[in-house]
């Protein structure tokens, strides 16, 4: 199966770094507002990415990987929509 050049939906990691992300700013409000040198601010982000990525647990992944064979549905069939419609479209 050939994957969509940009189809985020179909890559699990972009599910996982938007949980991140959300559970970044909702425990840690003044993230986006980080003082000192980019070092610091490095230093500051590694320790709070690495506690919640413990905490985020093996559930969200599982549900990630159990939700795969739903999204490769759903592509393959928005796929075959979209190619039905360029032959029927084409045909004209």
């Amino acid at each position: 199966m050939e994957w969509p050049a940009n189809s985020p939906d179909m890559n699990l990691i972009e599910h996982i770094w938007s949980a991140l992300k959300k559970e970044l700013f909702h425990r840690f409000p003044d993230t986006a507002n980080l003082p000192g040198a980019p070092a610091t601010v490095q230093r500051i982000l590694e320790e709070r990415l690495q506690l919640i990525w413990r905490d985020i647990g093996a559930d969200l992944l599982e549900r990630l990987v159990q939700s795969m064979p739903a999204r490769v549905d759903a592509l393959f069939n928005r796929s075959r929509w979209m190619v039905h419609r360029v032959l029927k479209w084409g045909s004209r």
